[in-house]
């Protein structure tokens, strides 16, 4: 019988001891009384395992190129979001990897053939580990890679996944169809558009005036409009304060939780208003940050994530944790991901951008009717 099952990654080389696993046992014989069933006193018992020692060995040397730790049997796929662009738009390239391996333990594979790209820092977008049921664990990892062109071509980029694989004893490699893409001259133009500086404006100076003419005002200054203006200032100064600290009083009273959800709601509905008048205005750019930093103030908000745990990963995890559906949390990543690849790839199209904001105004709103 089975008692405890334990998973154990070795990080390091050389004999390794795996001390005795203890537990105690509440032993009793089961006898009957007049009342029924029962048990007679029961006895402690102490069981330990027999301590292990296993020798870890370390890795060849003739480790493939893109070997990045992954023990075990692994399978590898790949998804891109496109094979048509142009040097203006950003190429989003997911991989998946799957095994029976510490997946925590599996670094990135590299990117080979990316020299007509500028690669991004690659993002690992899920990690989960779990039990299959029969003894075995077994996880996925899913990292994406964001790709900006810096001149028009045709360009294969090979895709490859190496790990060491304990029962054959040998490194497998596994590779995937090279990704064929097609990219087409665009506008050229920055990602991030610049105004023009103050420097650039022509200063225009008022011409000196040469003579200086009084005027006399009136003999009673008590009865001026600045008099009654100036005596009735501290007046209106004591009447705001106090207004003010009922104000300040009232929201103390309220729950901290609502009123943070007040505060939120107005920073989010300050965004949105700063985005739609970007998008009236054309300039995209400024929309998609602003819709981006609408959903971060939100969410965060709404899921409890700090700034500096702020991911996309991350959210996907909470809003599962929250019972949001799953059409509302792809949508929401979704508008992410287009925010994302929109600030790095300077998108200027009208109707994205329309979409964009209409999505987001929609998933906010069906977040607030789901409370």
């Amino acid at each position: 019988m089975t008692l405890v099952r334990l998973a154990l990654f070795p990080q390091r080389t050389g004999n390794l001891e795996i001390p005795p696993l203890t537990i105690l046992l509440d032993v009793g014989e089961r006898r009957s009384n007049p009342f029924g069933l029962g048990l007679a006193p029961v006895e402690r018992l102490r069981i330990s395992s027999n301590p292990l020692t296993i020798k870890v060995l370390p890795f060849p040397e003739d480790k493939p190129q893109t070997f990045s730790g992954a023990v075990g049997k692994y399978t590898f796929s790949s998804e891109v979001n496109r094979t048509e662009l142009s040097t203006d738009d950003a190429l989003s390239v997911k991989l998946f990897i799957n095994g029976d391996g510490d997946i925590k333990q599996v670094g990135i594979p590299p990117l080979t053939g990316v020299d007509s790209f500028e690669v991004f820092d690659p993002n690992v977008l899920s990690e989960v580990l779990k039990d299959s049921g029969n003894g075995y664990l077994t996880g996925e990892k899913v990292i994406e890679y964001l790709l900006t062109p810096k001149s028009e071509g045709v360009y294969d980029i090979p895709l490859e996944f190496s790990y060491w694989d304990p029962d054959s004893n040998a490194y497998v490699i596994s590779r995937q169809a090279p990704l064929h893409i097609s990219v087409q001259k665009g506008s050229n133009r920055p990602s991030i558009a610049t105004g023009p500086s103050a420097n650039d404006k022509d200063e225009v100076l008022l011409p000196m005036l040469t003579s200086t003419r009084l005027q006399y005002r009136g003999r009673y200054w008590i009865n001026s409009p600045l008099f009654w203006g100036l005596g009735s200032l501290p007046f209106l100064a004591l009447l705001g304060l106090t207004l003010f600290r009922r104000w300040q009083t009232r929201e103390e009273r309220m729950d901290p939780l609502l009123v943070r959800e007040r505060r939120t709601r107005r920073v989010v509905d300050q965004h949105l208003s700063t985005a739609r008048g970007h998008l009236q205005a054309g300039q995209f750019q400024d929309l998609f940050e602003e819709i981006s930093r609408a959903l971060m103030a939100y969410l965060g908000h709404k899921l409890s994530i700090p700034p500096a745990l702020w991911s996309k990963a991350r959210v996907r995890e909470q809003l599962a944790q929250a019972d949001v559906p799953e059409p509302i949390t792809s949508q929401v990543l979704e508008i992410l991901q287009t925010c994302e690849m929109a600030l790095y790839a300077g998108q200027d199209k009208q109707e994205v951008a329309q979409k964009v904001f209409d999505q987001a105004s929609d998933v906010i709103r069906q977040m607030e009717d789901k409370k």
